[in-house]
């Protein structure tokens, strides 16, 4: 149950958004990307790479994204 709403939550944001994350923390089973590797296929610096990540994040621990006893937010608070 907990991974399905996490795979539900993943999938409700942005493509970009979604992108770096899955391909940041290894979600897609190619293993984790470091921001060099996704800036070049974003065409955007590491930096953006990072900040487009922290924003996945943060709206994965958004009150949208979580459900009403925040077992999402607390299972994410580690990232």
């Amino acid at each position: 149950m907990e991974l399905s709403f996490f795979q539900e939550a993943i999938e409700r944001l942005p493509e970009r958004h979604r992108y770096v994350l899955v391909r940041r923390y290894g979600l897609d089973d190619r293993g984790p990307s470091t921001l060099a590797v996704l800036s070049n296929e974003l065409e955007v610096s590491r930096e953006r790479v990072r900040q487009i990540q922290r924003e996945a994040e943060h709206l994965l621990r958004s009150k949208g994204a979580r459900e009403a006893d925040g077992t999402l937010c607390q299972q994410l608070e580690p990232i």
